[in-house]
């Protein structure tokens, strides 16, 4: 049975720059592991990858639902197992990356096959949770299988879902066959420090909505009034509130960051007991150690190289420039050792062959790239290769074009 790698983590912990600066390095194609992710239209709110990153690393259960569509667990394990054996009959390697747990637990650990849910049974189950209420429901439902409840949260959609079935007053599952995961896997998951991640996940929100985020989803409203579950999600669900009239912008924005926060909470909670060959990779920094003008906090390893991508994101919407990123970068490697400023010996210089490498672009990501070339003397010590060195024979390191 092949192995298949496993890139996963809280939201906003990095995992889409990191995949993207991997497969720039290895021949891999990405399995999107996120139930957003799926739709079509849904791309600022979901920090979907472009497509001119997608056209770079090819990405697979991105962008093949309308918002009206359901996406079934089922349905997504059917079209991910078939995705992966795409990937490996053209001999590259599949890379699974996402934050949503189920996904990756029904891939790894298998899936119960349920029937179709009876329309009848679904109606009477709506119409029990108007007349007691979620707090009863939810009671009884973590009576009879408290792993379901803790999946559900305080989720009316979710806690219909387990019983809906069938008409038994009993989470069905058990009572049907498990169909077995097809492929074995070896997971990496990204565990920044909260401290790191939360202001982080306050800035992308807030870039999100000066990006065009309600513009997004006033679209989205016109196309689905009705607000089909794709439109429920993080970010969309306050937004429409606030379109609906139910509140103002600055409060569409407050609610947006306390529910990616929970989100993030809830996410920790969950892998933190993924089952199967999993490595917990830690991250996130206590105090700001470069790039101060840049804008971006000290990181981890893992973190400090796919901020490539992010850098180059920020430069090309005008945030930050070519320039003050490779002055930012000189500094960090003077202050980690002295001796390697020999080899950037001026901003200029670094400029210039920026500009060789990537002509016409000035490739902002370029210093991120002279550290694992230069700084590290060309050593696969990155945490994505550390995750695939198990899957891809050696190869010979890049080196700085100097």
């Amino acid at each position: 049975m092949e192995v298949i790698p496993v890139l996963a983590g809280p939201t906003g912990s990095g995992k889409t720059l990191l995949a993207l600066r991997l497969g720039e390095e290895l021949p891999l194609e990405v399995i999107s592991a996120d139930a957003t992710m799926v739709y079509r239209g849904l791309d600022i709110g979901t920090d979907k990858p472009s497509p001119e990153e997608r056209a770079r690393v090819p990405h697979h259960l991105v962008d093949v639902l309308e918002p009206h569509e359901a996406m079934s667990v089922a349905r997504y394990l059917d079209l991910a197992e078939e995705a992966i054996a795409g990937v490996l009959a053209r001999g590259r390697l599949p890379l699974v990356v996402g934050g949503t747990g189920y996904y990756i637990r029904a891939l790894s650990e298998g899936l119960h096959q349920l029937p179709p849910p009876d329309p009848r049974v679904q109606e009477a189950l709506w119409e029990e949770l108007e007349e007691r209420g979620l707090e009863a429901l939810l009671s009884e439902l973590a009576q009879a299988s408290l792993q379901d409840a803790r999946r559900v949260g305080r989720n009316p959609r979710r806690l219909v879902r387990p019983w809906r079935s069938c008409g038994a007053r009993a989470p069905p599952r058990p009572g049907f066959p498990k169909r077995p995961p097809r492929f074995r896997y070896k997971k990496l998951v990204l565990w920044p420090e909260r401290a790191w991640l939360f202001p982080r996940l306050e800035e992308r929100a807030k870039a999100q909505f000066a990006r065009g985020l309600v513009e997004e989803v006033r679209g989205l409203l016109e196309r689905y009034p009705r607000m089909p579950t794709a439109l429920q999600a993080i970010g969309y669900k306050e937004v429409a509130g606030h379109l609906q009239g139910a509140y103002g912008l600055e409060e569409a924005l407050e609610r947006d960051i306390r529910a990616v926060k929970a989100y993030a909470k809830r996410q920790y909670t969950w892998f933190r007991h993924e089952p199967g060959d999993v490595t917990y990779l830690p991250g996130g920094a206590r105090g700001r150690t470069w790039a101060s003008g840049t804008g971006f906090a000290s990181t981890s390893g893992y973190s400090g190289g796919m901020l490539a991508h992010e850098i180059r994101a920020r430069v090309a919407r005008g945030e930050v420039s070519p320039r003050e990123v490779a002055e930012a970068y000189l500094k960090r490697v003077q202050a980690l050792d002295p001796s390697l400023g020999a080899f950037l010996t001026l901003n200029e210089r670094l400029l210039e062959e920026a500009e060789a490498v990537d002509p016409g672009r000035s490739l902002a990501g370029l210093v991120v790239a002279v550290k694992d070339n230069i700084a590290t003397r060309g050593l696969r010590t990155t945490a994505g290769s550390r995750l695939l060195e198990n899957f891809l024979p050696p190869t010979r390191p890049r080196r700085w074009r100097g």
